[in-house]
């Protein structure tokens, strides 16, 4: 399970908000997503550290980063067992 699917769904409206972008442009491999992705590791941010802007957090993390923090990274495809 990814942090988003964690979320409580004013967290989601907040980072929905503040990147301009509905949290469904996630599903489209077409559609720039960087705000929103950013969006959402600032709304997580900000529960340890309630002080911290979305520019900061932006700025202090690489976009890989922000993706493996909200566990959306590509996992290894799982190795099939090998037959005896």
């Amino acid at each position: 399970m990814n942090k988003i699917q964690e979320m409580k769904a004013a967290e989601l409206a907040i980072a929905e908000r503040k990147a301009g972008l509905s949290i469904a442009t996630l599903e489209d491999p077409n559609y720039p997503k960087t705000d929103l992705l950013i969006a959402l590791g600032w709304v997580f941010a900000k529960r340890e550290n309630p002080t911290v802007t979305f520019e900061d957090y932006g700025m202090q993390f690489t976009l890989d980063e922000i993706v493996g923090q909200l566990g959306l990274s590509e996992e290894e495809e799982p190795k099939p067992a090998k037959k005896k």
